[in-house]
């Protein structure tokens, strides 16, 4: 079977492929943000840099948020 479907009309699209799209999709974007919390960004002095004069790391706290919030929003996608 080829992995590409040739236009025939939207009603011949095959509703397999574009679900197994979507779930890799999913699936990448996963593990993009566990990637980034839990590898790329894990070490304590990555976020020092954004630290001004003692206060509080909003860099450090919004870059938690976004890739937290993608994690939790992208593991619901890949489940539905």
């Amino acid at each position: 079977m080829a992995l590409y479907i040739r236009y025939k009309g939207y009603n011949d699209a095959d509703p397999f492929l574009g679900n197994s799209v979507y779930t890799f999709i999913a699936g990448a974007a996963i593990v993009y943000n566990a990637l980034q919390l839990f590898r790329y960004r894990s070490a304590s002095t990555y976020y020092d840099i954004g630290k001004i004069s003692g206060g509080t790391n909003w860099w450090e706290i919004s870059s938690l948020i976004h890739y937290y919030s993608g994690l939790v929003a992208f593991s619901f996608i890949f489940v539905t």
